[in-house]
C-alpha cells in the first residue's frame, strides 16, 4: 500500500460537511482561552456525552487538559467573523467580545445556535490531536441558523423544500386556486414590492405604461413609437400615440422628428428626475425584501427568477439592447 499524501487526505476529510464551534476554557491563571474547531461529536445521550479534538501542537492544549472544563458553542451562519477570530493564534481573542462566566469559569457567548457546558470526562491519545471527551452538565439552543464548513469554505445552512402533496394548485372547474399558485405567488410579490411607487406615481398622474417609457428611455434615449411598443410587448402595457402625447405635455419627454419623418423621444430634465425618485423608492422595498433571504438565497433566488424569465419568453428584447 501506497503511503498516504496527507494534503489529498485533508482535501478528502473537507469534503464531509461539519458545524463550526469555538470551545473555550480558562488557564491556570483563570485567563479566558479559546479556539475554533469543527471536531465536535456527539458521543452518548445516557450520560450526555460530547467530544472535539485539539492538535498537540496548539498553545492552548495544556489549558484545555488541566481546566477540567469546557464549553462548546455552536456558531450560527452570521458568526463568521468569530470563526475567523478564534481561528487564529497569538492575540487577546476575547478583546471586545463579549462574554461572562459559566458557574465554573468557563468563558460563554451568547447568540449562538447551541451552547453546551462539559465536565472534562476523558482524554485521549488520536495521532497528532488529543481527543476530549466532556459530560453536558448545561446546554441552551437558540432558533437560529448553524455556519457549516465544506471544502475549505464557509457555507449556509439551508432548508430543502417538502414535496408537494397538496394536489393541484388550480380548480378550473371551480375557478379556485391555493396559496401554491405560482402565478398568484408572482403576481402578489410583484404588486407589494411595486406598491409604494405605484401610489406615487398615481400622485403625479403618471400611468405604469408612462412610467415603463421613462425607463426604457433612460437606458436607450431616442426611441419611436414603435420601438417602445416593441420592448414592451411582453408586459401587456403598449404606449399608444396618445401616451406621448400625454407625456410631452406633462414636460416628461420630449420629441424630436426623425430623419425618416418620424418622432423620436427621450426623458427630459423633469422627467429623469421623476425616474429617479420613483427608482429610489423601488430600490427601498428591494433592500426591505432583501432581509427575508441570507446573501446566499437572495443570489440564488435571482438566478432563479431569470432562469424562469428565460424559459417563459427567451425572445424578449432586452432593455439595455440597441
Amino acid at each position: 500500500m501506497s503511503p498516504i499524501d496527507a494534503r489529498q487526505f485533508r482535501n478528502a476529510l473537507g469534503q464531509f460537511a461539519t458545524g463550526v464551534t469555538i470551545v473555550t476554557t480558562f488557564d491556570d491563571a483563570g485567563r479566558p482561552t479559546g479556539v475554533t474547531a469543527s471536531s465536535f461529536n456527539s458521543v452518548s445521550l445516557d450520560p450526555p456525552l460530547v467530544l472535539w479534538s485539539l492538535a498537540k501542537s496548539a498553545q492552548s492544549l495544556k489549558a484545555f487538559q488541566e481546566s477540567g472544563h469546557f464549553a462548546v458553542h455552536v456558531l450560527g451562519q452570521d458568526q463568521q467573523d468569530m470563526s475567523n477570530r478564534f481561528a487564529r493564534s497569538g492575540e487577546d481573542k476575547f478583546a471586545g467580545v463579549p462574554h461572562h462566566l459559566s458557574p465554573e469559569g468557563v468563558p460563554l457567548f451568547d447568540n449562538c445556535a447551541a451552547r453546551f457546558v462539559c465536565r472534562t470526562a476523558y482524554q485521549y491519545e488520536g495521532g497528532d490531536h488529543v481527543i476530549l471527551v466532556g459530560e453536558v452538565i448545561d446546554f441552551d439552543t437558540a432558533d437560529t441558523d448553524p455556519l457549516l464548513f465544506h471544502g475549505g469554505h464557509y457555507k449556509e445552512a439551508r432548508q430543502t423544500a417538502a414535496e408537494d402533496d397538496t394536489g393541484a394548485t388550480v380548480d378550473v372547474d371551480t375557478a379556485t386556486f391555493t396559496e401554491d399558485f405560482l402565478s398568484y405567488l408572482m403576481a402578489r410579490a410583484h404588486f407589494q414590492l411595486s406598491l409604494p411607487v405605484a401610489q406615487l406615481r398615481r400622485d403625479w398622474g403618471m400611468g405604469e405604461t408612462e412610467f415603463l417609457c421613462l425607463s426604457l428611455l433612460s437606458l436607450t434615449p431616442g426611441l419611436t413609437l414603435s420601438e417602445l411598443q416593441r420592448r414592451l410587448e411582453h408586459t401587456g402595457r403598449l404606449p399608444e400615440p396618445e401616451t406621448l402625447e400625454h407625456m410631452t405635455a406633462q414636460g416628461w419627454v420630449s420629441c424630436q422628428v426623425s430623419a425618416t419623418g418620424e418622432p423620436v423621444y427621450e426623458n427630459t430634465t423633469q422627467g429623469r428626475e421623476l425616474l429617479v425618485e420613483l427608482l429610489a423608492n423601488s430600490r427601498l422595498m428591494d433592500e426591505k425584501a432583501s432581509e427575508a433571504f441570507t446573501p446566499t438565497e437572495l443570489a440564488e433566488f435571482r438566478a432563479y427568477l431569470r432562469r424562469l424569465v428565460a424559459h417563459l419568453d427567451p425572445e424578449v428584447p432586452s432593455l439595455w439592447s440597441n
